[in-house]
């Protein structure tokens, strides 16, 4: 199956707000920055954890990447690595201008 990385929307509901596929840098940086999440754990991502996450992406470059957001794995820093990283870039925006915290909450599951 691999790796298979859901941001979900609670506590009333299982609003999906994005997926991920085999991007195991993700996963390294919750369990470096956040704690050691397990498959199929729920690891709740508070506003700093994600405005964290937000200034992480935000000083990515080609030239730093395997230092500061790191594959698990031997993989490449390819265009896959750079479109998810986007993807996040943009959702860890969103999320930060736009979600209610006081009312919801950010879910980080990963499952392998």
């Amino acid at each position: 199956m691999g790796l298979l990385i859901t941001l979900i929307k609670r506590p009333w509901d299982e609003d999906v707000i994005t997926r991920f596929s085999h991007f195991s840098a993700f996963q390294r940086w919750v369990n470096e920055n956040i704690c050691d999440a397990h498959s199929n754990t729920d690891v709740y991502l508070g506003k700093e954890d994600i405005k964290k996450l937000y200034r992480t992406l935000n000083k990515l470059d080609k030239g730093n990447c395997k230092d500061i957001f790191p594959n698990f794995f031997d993989e490449k820093y390819d265009e896959d690595y750079w479109e998810e990283v986007k993807d996040l870039h943009r959702q860890a925006k969103q999320i930060l201008n736009n979600f209610d915290f006081k009312q919801h909450c950010v879910v980080f599951r990963a499952a392998w």
